[in-house]
């Protein structure tokens, strides 16, 4: 549903629209990490789930500030 709702009409414009693509495909690799941790499979490097975990806080803090600046207009 939530790739289906990236190419509706939405009341923020295409920055929403960008912004949920980059959190869909970040939260798919977050997913993919996950299932790799829960049945000890290791996929990709120690070093990639790092950045991976960089690049999620700051998708994180980016969408907060993203949508709570649209929260105040």
């Amino acid at each position: 549903m939530l790739i289906v709702s990236m190419f509706l009409e939405n009341e923020y414009g295409w920055g929403e629209t960008v912004l949920r693509i980059v959190s869909t495909i970040i939260a798919i690799i977050n997913t993919v990490g996950f299932y790799g941790y829960v049945y000890k499979k290791q996929f990709y490097s120690q070093s990639f789930w790092k950045i991976i975990f960089i690049v999620t806080v700051i998708d994180v803090i980016v969408s907060i500030l993203y949508y709570g600046f649209q929260e105040l207009n």
